[in-house]
Protein backbone atom coordinates (compact mmCIF):
# COMPACT_ATOMS: atom_id res chain seq x y z
CA UNK A 1 0.00 0.00 0.00
CA UNK A 2 1.52 3.04 -1.21
CA UNK A 3 1.14 6.06 1.16
CA UNK A 4 -1.39 7.88 -0.32
CA UNK A 5 -3.38 4.61 0.07
CA UNK A 6 -2.68 4.72 3.32
CA UNK A 7 -3.55 8.18 4.33
CA UNK A 8 -6.95 7.74 2.86
CA UNK A 9 -7.30 4.58 4.61
CA UNK A 10 -7.01 6.14 8.08
CA UNK A 11 -9.13 9.13 7.05
CA UNK A 12 -12.06 6.51 6.28
CA UNK A 13 -11.27 4.62 9.52
CA UNK A 14 -11.42 7.77 11.53
CA UNK A 15 -14.70 8.49 9.64
CA UNK A 16 -16.26 5.21 10.51
CA UNK A 17 -15.01 4.83 14.24
CA UNK A 18 -17.11 8.62 14.50
CA UNK A 19 -20.11 8.35 16.65
CA UNK A 20 -20.60 12.23 16.64
CA UNK A 21 -20.71 14.70 14.09
CA UNK A 22 -19.72 12.17 11.13
CA UNK A 23 -21.43 14.88 8.45
CA UNK A 24 -19.04 17.28 9.24
CA UNK A 25 -15.83 14.91 9.86
CA UNK A 26 -16.98 13.54 6.25
CA UNK A 27 -17.22 17.10 4.77
CA UNK A 28 -13.57 17.43 6.06
CA UNK A 29 -12.32 13.84 4.91
CA UNK A 30 -14.00 14.81 1.30
CA UNK A 31 -12.08 18.49 1.61
CA UNK A 32 -8.72 16.34 2.12
CA UNK A 33 -9.09 14.08 -0.20
CA UNK A 34 -9.39 17.27 -2.94
CA UNK A 35 -6.90 18.94 -1.47
CA UNK A 36 -4.45 15.66 -2.38
CA UNK A 37 -5.11 16.01 -5.99
CA UNK A 38 -3.01 19.56 -5.56
CA UNK A 39 -0.05 17.86 -3.85
CA UNK A 40 0.62 14.17 -3.12
CA UNK A 41 3.31 15.13 -0.69
CA UNK A 42 0.14 16.00 1.76
CA UNK A 43 -0.70 12.55 2.21
CA UNK A 44 2.64 12.71 5.00
CA UNK A 45 1.09 15.07 7.05
CA UNK A 46 -2.05 13.40 7.49
CA UNK A 47 -0.48 10.15 8.77
CA UNK A 48 0.92 11.99 11.81
CA UNK A 49 -0.95 11.13 14.65
CA UNK A 50 -1.81 14.30 15.60
CA UNK A 51 -3.91 15.17 12.84
CA UNK A 52 -7.37 13.33 13.10
CA UNK A 53 -10.40 14.50 11.34
CA UNK A 54 -12.20 14.85 14.92
CA UNK A 55 -9.25 17.44 16.14
CA UNK A 56 -9.60 18.89 12.70
CA UNK A 57 -13.95 19.48 13.10
CA UNK A 58 -12.75 20.66 16.83
CA UNK A 59 -10.23 23.46 15.35
CA UNK A 60 -12.77 24.57 12.92
CA UNK A 61 -15.43 25.30 15.73
CA UNK A 62 -13.60 26.62 17.71
CA UNK A 63 -12.12 29.43 15.22
CA UNK A 64 -16.19 29.96 13.72
CA UNK A 65 -17.18 30.42 17.81
CA UNK A 66 -13.88 32.72 18.20
CA UNK A 67 -15.55 34.80 15.12
CA UNK A 68 -19.00 35.09 15.76
CA UNK A 69 -19.27 37.89 18.39
CA UNK A 70 -22.56 38.21 19.80
CA UNK A 71 -24.51 36.02 17.32
CA UNK A 72 -25.59 32.56 18.46
CA UNK A 73 -24.54 30.67 15.55
CA UNK A 74 -21.71 30.39 13.68
CA UNK A 75 -21.00 29.17 9.61
CA UNK A 76 -17.75 29.16 7.68
CA UNK A 77 -17.55 29.41 4.02
CA UNK A 78 -16.35 26.48 1.84
CA UNK A 79 -13.05 28.71 1.22
CA UNK A 80 -12.36 29.71 4.89
CA UNK A 81 -13.17 25.85 5.75
CA UNK A 82 -10.42 24.56 3.19
CA UNK A 83 -7.96 27.02 4.43
CA UNK A 84 -8.60 25.80 8.25
CA UNK A 85 -7.83 22.40 6.83
CA UNK A 86 -4.90 23.16 5.00
CA UNK A 87 -3.21 24.85 7.93
CA UNK A 88 -4.62 22.39 10.45
CA UNK A 89 -2.81 19.51 8.43
CA UNK A 90 0.22 21.30 7.57
CA UNK A 91 -0.31 21.88 3.96
CA UNK A 92 0.46 25.43 4.37
CA UNK A 93 0.61 28.64 6.33
CA UNK A 94 1.57 29.00 10.16
CA UNK A 95 0.08 26.11 12.62
CA UNK A 96 -2.75 27.02 15.17
CA UNK A 97 -1.66 28.56 18.20
CA UNK A 98 -4.15 27.34 20.90
CA UNK A 99 -5.75 24.31 22.27
CA UNK A 100 -9.27 23.61 20.38
CA UNK A 101 -10.36 22.33 22.97
CA UNK A 102 -10.44 25.17 25.39
CA UNK A 103 -13.64 27.29 26.04
CA UNK A 104 -14.24 30.16 24.55
CA UNK A 105 -15.10 32.69 27.00
CA UNK A 106 -17.97 35.07 25.50
CA UNK A 107 -18.57 38.64 27.18
CA UNK A 108 -21.19 40.41 26.74
CA UNK A 109 -21.30 43.23 25.00
CA UNK A 110 -21.91 46.94 27.06
CA UNK A 111 -25.01 47.88 25.14
CA UNK A 112 -26.92 44.76 25.97
CA UNK A 113 -25.92 45.00 29.17
CA UNK A 114 -27.50 48.56 29.54
CA UNK A 115 -30.72 46.91 27.74
CA UNK A 116 -30.69 43.72 30.75
CA UNK A 117 -33.94 45.08 33.16
CA UNK A 118 -34.16 43.31 36.72
CA UNK A 119 -37.93 41.19 36.83
CA UNK A 120 -40.26 42.41 39.27
CA UNK A 121 -43.03 40.75 41.31
CA UNK A 122 -46.07 42.45 39.98
CA UNK A 123 -48.10 43.72 42.78
CA UNK A 124 -51.78 42.39 41.64
CA UNK A 125 -53.31 40.55 38.40
CA UNK A 126 -55.21 42.45 36.09
CA UNK A 127 -58.94 41.07 35.78
CA UNK A 128 -60.13 39.03 32.82
CA UNK A 129 -62.06 41.03 30.18
CA UNK A 130 -66.00 40.52 30.67
CA UNK A 131 -67.03 37.84 27.85
CA UNK A 132 -70.03 39.63 27.07
CA UNK A 133 -70.25 41.37 23.29
CA UNK A 134 -68.82 45.26 23.31
CA UNK A 135 -72.71 47.89 22.43
CA UNK A 136 -70.44 49.89 20.10
CA UNK A 137 -69.46 46.66 18.18
CA UNK A 138 -71.57 46.48 14.67
CA UNK A 139 -72.37 43.15 13.51
CA UNK A 140 -72.27 42.61 9.49
CA UNK A 141 -73.87 40.01 9.23
CA UNK A 142 -77.30 40.53 10.62
CA UNK A 143 -76.57 38.91 14.24
CA UNK A 144 -78.02 40.73 17.16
Amino acid sequence: MDIMEQAIHKLDTELDKATEDRGYLGAINQIVRMLFNEDESYAEKVLEEKHTLEHAYKTMRHIAQKNRGSASCVCIAPDEAQDIIGRFYGFWGDPFDFDPDEKIKQTIPAAAKQRLIPATKKDKLMPLPAASKPTDQISLFGEV
